[in-house]
């Protein structure tokens, strides 16, 4: 299917470049580039995790007794 693309010129350029030292086409490269960045699991901020610490020894008489 043909489509246009609008693109930067360096992002443009920087895509040629690598496409040709890769020995590919653009086209090409623009697929594989989409396919990886489809393909990729979306990132959520940084998980919760919670710290458990745990002492030996007993609890004090106030605690005891709340």
């Amino acid at each position: 299917m043909k489509t246009t693309l609008n693109l930067d010129d360096q992002v443009l350029r920087h895509a040629r470049e690598r496409a040709a030292r890769d020995g590919v086409t653009l086209t090409r490269f623009v697929e594989n580039a989409l396919r990886a960045k489809l393909m990729a699991t979306p990132r959520k901020g940084p998980g919760f995790k919670l710290r458990i610490t745990t002492v030996k020894g007993e609890a004090s008489a106030q605690r005891r007794h709340l």
